[in-house]
């Protein structure tokens, strides 16, 4: 059944990079709510917790969730440039998916674009599959408070 979930960040903003097109920014996932009174009980929380220069960043997804499903699946790819000895990092997380290989799926199909291809010069942590890698959330849950 199709249901809206909702992913709950802080972004703390730097400024615009015009030759990447795209935000400098710091994001840190709170969670991925389904259960609307779940996301404001993490919003309120977000609010007592977050430094002045965060904002709270709610984004919504139409996602086809099965009965009783209790987590998502996310891919995120990062990796990092050494330009005149400093490191520069590039992260970027995609659409929730019910499951796994779906995520292995969207994967194969980004690495078909340059922007996600394999290259030489990029910089990838051990752990990933060429800047890859998958994350399990689980629906209604806030990941700042759990610490």
């Amino acid at each position: 059944m199709k249901k809206k979930i909702y992913l709950l960040e802080l972004v703390e903003f730097y400024y615009y990079d015009t030759k990447d097109d795209e935000n400098v920014e710091d994001r840190w996932i709170i969670g991925y709510f389904l259960t609307l009174s779940k996301l404001v009980e993490a919003i309120s929380k977000c609010f007592d917790l977050k430094k002045e220069t965060e904002r709270i960043v709610v984004t919504s997804f139409d996602i086809k969730l099965n009965y009783n499903q209790k987590f998502v699946y996310v891919l995120s790819y990062e990796y990092s440039y050494l330009l005149n000895n400093n490191y520069i990092d590039y992260s970027y997380v995609f659409d929730p998916q019910t499951n796994i290989n779906k995520c292995k799926i969207m994967m194969n199909e980004l690495k078909k674009q340059k922007k996600y291809a394999h290259n030489k010069r990029k910089l990838y942590d051990e752990c990933s599959k060429q800047g890859f890698y998958f994350t399990k959330y689980r629906l209604d849950f806030n990941y700042r408070n759990s610490q």
